[in-house]
């Protein structure tokens, strides 16, 4: 049996659609935007119903799970490339039909990976799908933002991302005066995962390309090569 969540702020509301996914062989679990954790749970798809473009909604739950997402959208079509350039996987405009619904989910649990996407690297493990950061068998407490920048790393696999991609994906914004803001939060996050962050063994800068989660061949050929910027 597949788990849905469904994440919306009217419980009531929701019924309708819990009994219809429910009658298709769902397990559904419900959570309110301000709510979602993701902590223990581990859902096949997420559905996310808005009822205005909430592109920081789609963010969050992005930053919690590798999960298919679907937003179920109350706004016009102008709105579906907003939730899809930050991290849905496809939008389905109100009103909709249920035999929609049920083939776009149809769709996108298809086409999804099978992995678990769970990346490791060394005694560094991330597992997107539970938001779980295991670092030479300890679990790490990341914040949202700190978390966010991890599985956007994790993803690449050890290429290097560049600091506007990282800023779009988690601040929707690619202005230069966020820079600072991404420094920061690199730098604690660095002073968790790391052991030495002068001497990181995971979390590496690029200089003028971005961050890179992993070390290069170059600097497993030689570890002195590089050293931590922020």
């Amino acid at each position: 049996m597949r788990a849905v969540l469904l994440v919306r702020d009217d419980p009531e509301a929701a019924r309708p659609l819990r009994a219809v996914l429910e009658s298709h062989d769902f397990a559904v679990e419900e959570a309110g935007r301000n709510s979602v954790t993701l902590t223990s749970s581990r859902p096949h798809l997420i559905l996310l119903d808005l009822q205005q473009t909430d592109t920081d909604a789609v963010r969050k739950v992005r930053s919690l799970t590798g999960a298919p997402l679907i937003v179920l959208s109350a706004e016009s079509d102008s709105a579906t490339a907003e939730f899809l350039n930050t991290g849905a996987d496809d939008v389905l405009n109100k009103p909709f039909g249920i035999q929609e619904l049920l083939a776009r989910i149809r769709v996108v649990l298809r086409n999804a990976p099978q992995d678990p996407q769970v990346f490791s690297f060394g005694d560094m493990s991330v597992d997107l799908s539970l938001r779980r950061v295991i670092v030479r068998g300890s679990e790490l407490h990341l914040a949202r933002f700190e978390y966010s920048i991890l599985s956007i790393l994790a993803r690449s696999k050890g290429q290097p991302v560049s600091y506007q991609r990282i800023l779009q994906e988690v601040w929707g914004t690619t202005s230069p005066a966020r820079m600072r803001t991404l420094r920061v939060r690199m730098h604690f996050l660095r002073k968790k995962v790391e052991q030495d962050p002068a001497h990181p063994q995971f979390l590496f800068t690029d200089a003028k390309r971005g961050y890179r989660l992993g070390p290069s061949k170059l600097q497993q050929r030689n570890p002195k090569i590089e050293r931590a910027r922020v």
